[in-house]
Protein backbone atom coordinates (compact mmCIF):
# COMPACT_ATOMS: atom_id res chain seq x y z
CA UNK A 1 0.00 0.00 0.00
CA UNK A 2 2.61 2.30 1.02
CA UNK A 3 4.41 1.76 -2.39
CA UNK A 4 1.23 2.19 -4.43
CA UNK A 5 1.05 5.80 -2.37
CA UNK A 6 4.37 6.67 -3.29
CA UNK A 7 3.67 5.68 -6.66
CA UNK A 8 0.54 7.75 -7.33
CA UNK A 9 2.64 10.71 -5.80
CA UNK A 10 4.87 10.27 -7.88
CA UNK A 11 2.71 10.71 -10.81
CA UNK A 12 1.02 13.81 -10.09
CA UNK A 13 5.18 15.50 -9.52
CA UNK A 14 5.32 14.43 -13.01
CA UNK A 15 2.01 15.96 -14.08
CA UNK A 16 3.35 18.79 -12.33
CA UNK A 17 6.51 18.99 -14.22
CA UNK A 18 8.87 18.35 -10.89
CA UNK A 19 11.79 16.39 -11.63
CA UNK A 20 13.14 16.91 -7.95
CA UNK A 21 12.52 13.75 -5.87
CA UNK A 22 12.87 15.64 -2.83
CA UNK A 23 9.61 17.50 -1.32
CA UNK A 24 12.03 20.30 -0.08
CA UNK A 25 12.98 21.04 -3.40
CA UNK A 26 9.72 22.29 -4.43
CA UNK A 27 8.35 23.74 -1.06
CA UNK A 28 5.33 21.26 -0.08
CA UNK A 29 3.66 22.86 2.61
CA UNK A 30 0.98 20.95 3.34
CA UNK A 31 -0.77 17.14 2.17
CA UNK A 32 -4.13 16.27 2.91
CA UNK A 33 -4.24 12.24 1.00
CA UNK A 34 -7.59 11.89 3.01
CA UNK A 35 -6.38 7.87 3.58
CA UNK A 36 -8.16 8.55 7.16
CA UNK A 37 -11.94 6.65 5.63
CA UNK A 38 -13.43 7.92 8.97
CA UNK A 39 -13.36 10.43 11.83
CA UNK A 40 -13.29 13.95 11.93
CA UNK A 41 -9.58 14.39 11.68
CA UNK A 42 -7.95 14.95 7.89
CA UNK A 43 -3.58 14.40 8.54
CA UNK A 44 -1.21 16.92 7.10
CA UNK A 45 1.68 14.15 6.43
CA UNK A 46 4.07 17.30 5.61
CA UNK A 47 3.60 20.09 7.77
CA UNK A 48 1.28 18.76 10.79
CA UNK A 49 -1.60 21.73 9.99
CA UNK A 50 -4.40 18.93 10.23
CA UNK A 51 -7.48 19.51 9.11
CA UNK A 52 -11.02 19.15 11.22
CA UNK A 53 -14.26 17.93 9.23
CA UNK A 54 -17.50 20.03 10.09
CA UNK A 55 -20.71 19.88 9.46
CA UNK A 56 -20.52 15.64 8.10
CA UNK A 57 -19.21 15.25 5.10
CA UNK A 58 -18.85 11.56 4.66
CA UNK A 59 -15.90 9.57 3.27
CA UNK A 60 -16.04 7.94 -0.01
CA UNK A 61 -13.53 6.20 -2.84
CA UNK A 62 -11.13 8.86 -4.16
CA UNK A 63 -10.17 8.19 -8.01
CA UNK A 64 -8.64 4.93 -9.02
CA UNK A 65 -5.40 3.97 -6.80
CA UNK A 66 -6.16 7.28 -4.30
CA UNK A 67 -8.14 5.41 -1.32
CA UNK A 68 -10.68 7.61 -0.03
CA UNK A 69 -11.85 11.06 -0.22
CA UNK A 70 -14.27 13.17 0.50
CA UNK A 71 -17.43 14.20 -0.07
CA UNK A 72 -19.41 17.46 0.56
CA UNK A 73 -22.97 17.40 -0.64
CA UNK A 74 -25.80 17.59 2.45
CA UNK A 75 -22.92 18.73 4.51
CA UNK A 76 -22.45 22.31 6.63
CA UNK A 77 -19.34 22.94 6.70
CA UNK A 78 -15.95 22.17 4.93
CA UNK A 79 -12.25 21.19 6.60
CA UNK A 80 -10.74 23.45 8.08
CA UNK A 81 -7.03 23.27 8.57
CA UNK A 82 -5.43 26.25 10.71
CA UNK A 83 -4.02 29.36 9.99
CA UNK A 84 -0.81 28.85 8.57
CA UNK A 85 0.45 30.39 5.16
CA UNK A 86 0.59 27.97 2.17
CA UNK A 87 3.07 31.02 0.48
CA UNK A 88 5.93 32.33 0.41
CA UNK A 89 6.10 35.97 -1.02
CA UNK A 90 2.60 35.64 -2.51
CA UNK A 91 3.69 32.73 -4.68
CA UNK A 92 1.74 29.49 -4.29
CA UNK A 93 0.50 26.04 -6.20
CA UNK A 94 -2.54 24.43 -5.24
CA UNK A 95 -3.37 20.87 -6.45
CA UNK A 96 -6.19 18.35 -6.18
CA UNK A 97 -8.75 16.04 -7.19
CA UNK A 98 -11.75 16.90 -7.87
CA UNK A 99 -15.77 15.44 -8.54
CA UNK A 100 -18.42 17.59 -9.12
CA UNK A 101 -22.14 17.50 -9.07
CA UNK A 102 -24.10 20.22 -9.89
CA UNK A 103 -26.86 21.11 -8.49
CA UNK A 104 -27.79 24.42 -9.69
CA UNK A 105 -26.79 26.75 -6.68
CA UNK A 106 -23.96 29.33 -6.94
CA UNK A 107 -20.78 30.15 -4.96
CA UNK A 108 -19.20 26.82 -4.10
CA UNK A 109 -16.61 26.57 -1.98
CA UNK A 110 -13.34 24.79 -3.08
CA UNK A 111 -10.32 26.02 -1.69
CA UNK A 112 -9.80 28.82 0.28
CA UNK A 113 -7.65 31.08 2.96
CA UNK A 114 -10.80 33.40 4.33
CA UNK A 115 -12.26 34.08 7.24
CA UNK A 116 -11.93 35.50 9.54
CA UNK A 117 -10.73 38.04 6.63
CA UNK A 118 -9.93 37.03 3.31
CA UNK A 119 -6.26 36.16 1.60
CA UNK A 120 -8.06 34.10 -1.57
CA UNK A 121 -10.92 31.87 -2.74
CA UNK A 122 -11.23 29.60 -5.28
CA UNK A 123 -15.20 28.37 -5.64
CA UNK A 124 -17.62 26.74 -8.08
CA UNK A 125 -20.27 27.84 -10.01
CA UNK A 126 -23.37 25.24 -9.11
CA UNK A 127 -24.87 25.07 -12.73
CA UNK A 128 -22.17 25.03 -14.73
CA UNK A 129 -18.95 23.52 -12.45
CA UNK A 130 -16.73 27.04 -13.54
CA UNK A 131 -13.71 27.36 -11.32
CA UNK A 132 -13.33 31.46 -9.76
CA UNK A 133 -11.13 33.10 -8.12
CA UNK A 134 -12.69 35.89 -5.36
CA UNK A 135 -10.41 37.60 -3.29
CA UNK A 136 -11.06 41.25 -3.01
CA UNK A 137 -8.16 41.69 -5.66
CA UNK A 138 -8.43 41.04 -8.86
CA UNK A 139 -11.12 38.39 -9.61
CA UNK A 140 -11.74 36.23 -12.65
CA UNK A 141 -14.37 33.95 -13.48
CA UNK A 142 -14.11 31.13 -15.66
CA UNK A 143 -10.55 29.83 -14.68
CA UNK A 144 -11.66 26.49 -16.27
CA UNK A 145 -14.54 24.00 -15.87
CA UNK A 146 -14.99 21.08 -13.97
CA UNK A 147 -16.74 18.22 -15.63
CA UNK A 148 -19.82 16.82 -13.90
CA UNK A 149 -19.68 13.37 -12.72
CA UNK A 150 -15.49 12.57 -12.93
CA UNK A 151 -12.71 12.87 -11.41
CA UNK A 152 -10.18 15.69 -12.67
CA UNK A 153 -6.70 16.73 -11.40
CA UNK A 154 -6.71 20.35 -10.48
CA UNK A 155 -3.63 22.71 -10.30
CA UNK A 156 -3.76 26.49 -9.40
CA UNK A 157 -0.18 28.17 -9.81
CA UNK A 158 -0.55 31.75 -8.20
CA UNK A 159 2.37 34.21 -8.34
CA UNK A 160 0.47 37.40 -6.51
CA UNK A 161 3.23 39.73 -7.80
CA UNK A 162 3.21 39.27 -10.83
CA UNK A 163 -0.30 38.88 -10.96
CA UNK A 164 -0.05 35.80 -13.07
CA UNK A 165 -2.14 32.53 -12.32
CA UNK A 166 -1.94 29.61 -14.01
CA UNK A 167 -4.57 26.81 -14.25
CA UNK A 168 -4.15 23.02 -15.24
CA UNK A 169 -6.65 20.46 -15.81
CA UNK A 170 -5.48 16.85 -15.83
CA UNK A 171 -1.77 18.50 -16.34
CA UNK A 172 -2.75 20.38 -19.11
CA UNK A 173 -2.89 24.39 -18.80
CA UNK A 174 -6.18 25.79 -19.53
CA UNK A 175 -5.36 29.49 -19.77
CA UNK A 176 -3.53 31.55 -17.21
CA UNK A 177 -4.88 34.29 -15.63
CA UNK A 178 -4.30 37.73 -13.99
CA UNK A 179 -6.28 36.90 -10.80
CA UNK A 180 -4.39 38.41 -7.37
CA UNK A 181 -5.34 38.56 -3.66
CA UNK A 182 -5.85 42.01 -2.40
CA UNK A 183 -4.14 40.89 1.12
CA UNK A 184 -2.82 38.21 3.02
CA UNK A 185 -4.99 37.99 6.36
CA UNK A 186 -2.45 35.66 8.70
CA UNK A 187 -5.57 35.27 10.85
CA UNK A 188 -7.92 33.83 8.06
CA UNK A 189 -8.36 29.82 7.96
CA UNK A 190 -6.92 27.49 5.55
CA UNK A 191 -10.46 25.62 3.79
CA UNK A 192 -11.64 23.14 1.57
CA UNK A 193 -15.04 22.23 0.87
CA UNK A 194 -16.53 25.64 1.79
CA UNK A 195 -15.63 29.00 1.41
CA UNK A 196 -16.39 29.79 5.01
CA UNK A 197 -17.03 27.89 8.37
CA UNK A 198 -20.38 27.15 7.94
CA UNK A 199 -21.72 28.29 4.22
CA UNK A 200 -21.12 27.79 0.41
CA UNK A 201 -20.13 24.12 0.33
CA UNK A 202 -19.00 22.19 -2.39
CA UNK A 203 -21.43 20.06 -4.45
CA UNK A 204 -19.26 17.45 -4.47
CA UNK A 205 -15.86 15.62 -3.57
CA UNK A 206 -12.53 16.91 -3.53
CA UNK A 207 -9.17 14.04 -2.90
CA UNK A 208 -5.27 14.91 -2.31
CA UNK A 209 -4.70 18.07 -1.51
CA UNK A 210 -1.07 19.52 -1.95
CA UNK A 211 0.26 23.34 -0.67
CA UNK A 212 3.45 24.42 -1.97
CA UNK A 213 5.14 27.66 -1.39
CA UNK A 214 6.67 27.92 -5.16
CA UNK A 215 5.72 28.05 -8.50
CA UNK A 216 5.63 24.64 -9.83
CA UNK A 217 5.91 24.49 -14.02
Amino acid sequence: IMFKKLFCFSCILLILGITSTSFAAVDLVAYYGMEEGSGTIVADSIGGHNGTTNGTPTWVAGPDGFGTALRFVGATAGVECGTFDPAVDGKVSIACWAYFEPDGGQYQGFICKNEPGQTFMLEVGGTDGSLYWNSGGTDDYGLMTLTAGQWVHVAIVHDNASATTQIYANGELQRTSAATWAENSPNAAVRFGATGSTYNIFNGAIDEVYFFSSLLT
